[in-house]
């Protein structure tokens, strides 16, 4: 528990642990995205043996070990391009005015629904029942 915020500052930069936020606004043109950690600038494998779960895999089983955590950095890696493409994603509101062509009435949502017939009548009317 001594080392626990170093342990904790060397999983976020092995990339194991990337800091962002996710902020969604209602201004137009932003970024809600926000990456808070640098880059990943330690290999994870520095990072993973110094736990007990993948120490004891690299002693157990070496080649097994070296294969996941390769496996485990391309992850990283490819997660954090990924990460970096979504903070430059900028948010863009749809506005009233472009979609008015698709609002429908009352009587088109009830023939959309299902509650008259092409005519306009009820079914109680189409059939004549009251």
């Amino acid at each position: 528990m001594t080392t626990s915020m170093a342990h904790q500052k060397e999983a976020v930069k092995a990339g194991y642990w990337p800091l962002y936020r996710y902020r969604p606004g209602v201004e137009e043109h932003e970024h809600p995205f926000q990456l808070d950690s640098a880059k990943p600038s330690i290999p994870l494998k520095e990072f993973a043996l110094k736990e007990a779960r993948y120490a004891m895999l690299a002693r157990t089983d070496p080649r097994r070990s070296e294969e996941l955590i390769d496996l485990a950095q391309q992850a990283i890696d490819e997660r954090w391009r990924y990460y970096e493409q979504l903070v430059d994603v900028e948010r863009t509101m749809p506005h009233l005015d472009d979609h008015d062509e698709h609002l429908m009435t009352a009587d088109e949502l009830a023939d959309a629904a299902g509650d008259g017939d092409s005519t306009g009548n009820t079914a109680e009317e189409a059939t004549g029942d009251d």
